[in-house]
């Protein structure tokens, strides 16, 4: 809901980059933190990533709706996120349960994904 009403007033563009921004900010720090094994602080470090991507969700209906054609746009946003969910975040939990205990330094290994897939959004 915030997010939808940000994307009105400041626009979508500006409203995802908002989102991003503090999803950029939680991955930079949530795994190193989590790692600790302090509950209040992975507590407060995952409400901001939460937030972050309930705001970037707030702008994708008007992204879909404004992508795509009337007679397309149900099909076409239902297909889209439900294949994006599907391929790319079905896994994700594995990939990383596998990464974590794979690799020297698991947390950063996590980070430095999570950073790339932020900015890459």
């Amino acid at each position: 809901m915030l997010g939808g009403r940000l994307s009105d007033r400041i626009g979508r563009k500006r409203t995802s980059l908002l989102g991003l921004t503090m999803q950029g900010i939680a991955a930079g720090t949530m795994f190193s933190i989590m790692n600790s094994m302090n509950f209040p602080a992975s507590a407060t470090i995952i409400a901001p990533a939460l937030c972050g991507i309930q705001v970037t969700a707030g702008t994708q209906a008007a992204f879909f709706s404004e992508a795509l054609p009337t007679s397309m746009r149900y099909t076409g946003s239902a297909l889209g996120m439900t294949m994006a969910g599907l391929i790319f975040g079905a896994p994700i939990p594995f990939v990383a349960a596998w990464i974590f205990q794979n690799t020297e330094n698991g947390t950063l290994a996590l980070t430095c994904i999570g950073l790339g897939l932020v900015i890459l959004s």
